[in-house]
């Protein structure tokens, strides 16, 4: 899982970095800073996550309500090489709450899905078939696992 997030000039650095980590977890997280086009300082807080368990609580903090909107827009969401894209609200993340956006001031997730054969429709099936059994998974009723 690779996630992203902007960090603008007004805003704190360790708040996107906190709310980086509530996606991630405790990974290690990269800054580079760049200047935007009216000579802004951006600073650009990435992290890059491998462990299953990492990935698994992520999707275990989403409500029953937005594992289903990722399940109903999966081929929006997949692209041909089975990257499933993914955003959450920044603000809310930076106090521990994980809700998907669409805007720009979001956590940009990338996650390979690995799937055989290597398709886009093999990899929706895949993920289609993993939210499934995550929401059955949960006592009825249940609207969210947020922290």
């Amino acid at each position: 899982m690779h996630a992203r997030a902007i960090c603008h000039a007004t805003e704190e650095l360790d708040r996107v970095e906190r709310a980086i980590r509530s996606v991630v977890g405790d990974a290690e997280l990269q800054v580079a800073r760049t200047e935007g086009v009216h000579g802004n300082e951006i600073r650009v807080i990435q992290a890059d996550v491998e462990e299953v368990a990492a990935i698994r609580a992520f999707f275990d903090r989403l409500s029953t309500e937005a594992l289903r909107e990722i399940q109903d827009s999966l081929d929006q969401r997949i692209d041909e090489e089975r990257n499933l894209f993914l955003r959450v609200e920044k603000q809310p993340a930076m106090v521990g709450e994980i809700r998907l956006g669409t805007g720009d001031d979001v956590v940009s997730i990338r996650l390979r899905v690995i799937a055989y054969p290597a398709k886009k429709e093999v990899a929706v099936g895949v993920v289609r078939k993993y939210i499934e059994e995550l929401i059955a998974g949960r006592p009825s009723g249940d609207g969210a696992r947020n922290g």
